[in-house]
């Protein structure tokens, strides 16, 4: 299990990269952003740290797999290294700001430090505590944190979705009055069209009759003068 995890995180980057050099044409369509937009959008192509930031993710995952079931039998040292690595990533993310979105940085660090509190439950449960009442508490304290952790990230997934469905609804909405406006400015501009034939063709009958009515005149004038 242990290998064929490490054989999948390892084969990641190569699966990423050939997802995205295939899409290369279409990456800023909203359709492939909406689907494939995590692998790229967001970071601060700018500084370094954005610009690695595919690597350390991939990277410090892989090492959290390896620690995982390489140091099964040794948990206290697990659990510091875990949170040695937490600490390093929150660091990188503080420090190196590889993200565009403010929004986007808060979150991830709250949920980067809500998950180093676990390491440190973690490092309790390892045999540092062995009261147990004090456990017991500790346990409880545990699962009050594990349902915050998931309660802020659901209340997260919850609102940003929210705002994809309002934005995809304003856009519909926006379409379907742009076509209302362009039916209008259609049909008005039809009527403008045939009033302005029909005000054609009267100036022309009208022009026609008087021409009609001057030929008459000089015919019956030409008439007088035959007499």
């Amino acid at each position: 299990m242990a290998i064929g995890t490490a054989v999948i995180l390892v084969a990641l980057p190569g699966i990423y990269a050939k997802v995205l050099h295939k899409k290369r044409e279409d990456l800023i369509k909203y359709t492939v952003r909406s689907r494939i937009g995590a692998l790229y959008l967001g970071k601060n192509e700018e500084e370094t740290a954005g610009q690695v930031f595919a690597l350390v993710y991939l990277v410090r995952r892989l090492w959290f797999t390896f620690l995982t079931f390489a140091l099964a039998s040794q948990p206290h040292l697990t659990v510091h290294l875990f949170i040695m690595n937490t600490l390093h990533y929150m660091i990188y993310i503080g420090f190196g700001q590889p993200y565009t979105s403010l929004v986007q940085w808060k979150v991830e660090v709250v949920n980067e430090f809500l998950l180093l509190t676990q390491n440190y439950y973690f490092l309790l449960y390892s045999g540092l505590v062995t009261d147990r009442k004090a456990l017991d508490s500790i346990g409880l304290a545990h699962v009050i944190h594990i349902g915050v952790l998931i309660f802020f990230n659901f209340t997260v997934i919850t609102v940003i979705n929210i705002n994809s469905i309002c934005r995809k609804l304003r856009l519909k909405h926006l379409e379907s009055e742009q076509k209302k406006a362009i039916l209008k400015f259609a049909f008005e501009r039809q009527r403008a069209l045939e009033k302005r034939y029909a005000e054609e063709a009267k100036a022309a009958a009208e022009e026609a009759k008087e021409e009609a009515k001057a030929e008459g005149e000089e015919a019956k004038s030409e008439r007088r003068v035959v007499q």
